[in-house]
């Protein structure tokens, strides 16, 4: 789980948890996240809990993915938008 905070810097709206994926790469380059398996349950302050938000508007929230625990030493999170096919950012667990 990851405390993340997400700010809207295009020039209409947005919804951080339908515009933002989250995944996570594993030590074994196995990705997880995309799976239903994949699923945390429920999340504690959860980014999905928070609302549309307008030019310079900023959420914060928990996003989480289930990773077996062999593959977390060395994992890294992937952010990436879900419709623009923008570049994915990677950020390490550690």
């Amino acid at each position: 789980m990851a405390d993340v905070s997400a700010t809207y810097t295009g020039a209409e709206t947005g919804t951080p948890w339908i515009d933002l994926n989250f995944r996570i790469l594993g030590s074994s380059n196995n990705v997880f996240g995309s799976a239903s398996a994949d699923s945390c349950g429920v999340i504690p302050n959860a980014l999905r809990d928070t609302g549309e938000l307008y030019p310079r508007g900023t959420s914060r929230g928990n996003v989480c993915v289930s990773v077996p625990a062999e593959q977390l030493p060395g994992a890294n999170w992937i952010v990436e938008a879900s419709f623009s096919g923008d570049d994915e950012v990677f950020v390490s667990l550690e």
